[in-house]
């Protein structure tokens, strides 16, 4: 099963929340389908990542729908803004689209179902990076806070 969104984002938990259908997905996905890994994939250029960005620094407005969907990344932004203000926009995207990807992992385990089935050893939760200026797959290890590059076998040219 694949979920696919702007930006590749899990907004956190909420039991009258405004995303019900990526929490619906997530319940179906684990409840009923007993899927046994979650992969959260970002990538590097992300437009979704992107826009956020740029609206924080131009014109935000609270009741855009895109605005509202992108405000669960928006303490990601905000932080590489800060950390990374004379950085270029594709920098500054890369850094926030990893880090937001770190905040989805986080807000997967605010899903009750998803941590029950973490308890129980029922489903592993992955984050994965794509960076598409070198091909590479980086894998997210909560334990350092940082990205590793995947190494699945030879490459093309090797």
């Amino acid at each position: 099963m694949v979920i696919r969104n702007v930006a590749n984002l899990v907004p956190p938990y909420e039991i009258d929340g405004q995303f019900a259908e990526t929490q619906a997905a997530l319940e179906f996905a684990v409840c009923y389908l007993k899927i046994a890994h979650i992969i959260v994939m970002g990538h590097s250029r992300c437009g979704g990542i992107r826009s956020l960005l740029t609206r924080l620094v131009d014109d935000f407005d609270p009741e855009r729908a895109l605005d509202k969907w992108t405000k669960v990344a928006e303490p990601a932004a905000r932080e590489v803004l800060a950390d990374m203000p004379d950085a270029d926009l594709d920098e500054q995207a890369c850094a926030c689209s990893r880090r937001a990807l770190a905040a989805s992992l986080k807000n997967l385990r605010s899903y009750p179902w998803i941590t029950t089935a973490l308890e129980q050893q029922n489903a592993k939760i992955h984050g994965w990076y794509f960076n598409l200026s070198n091909g590479d797959l980086e894998c997210f290890r909560p334990e350092s806070a940082s990205f590793e590059t995947l190494h699945l076998g030879p490459r093309a040219s090797e």
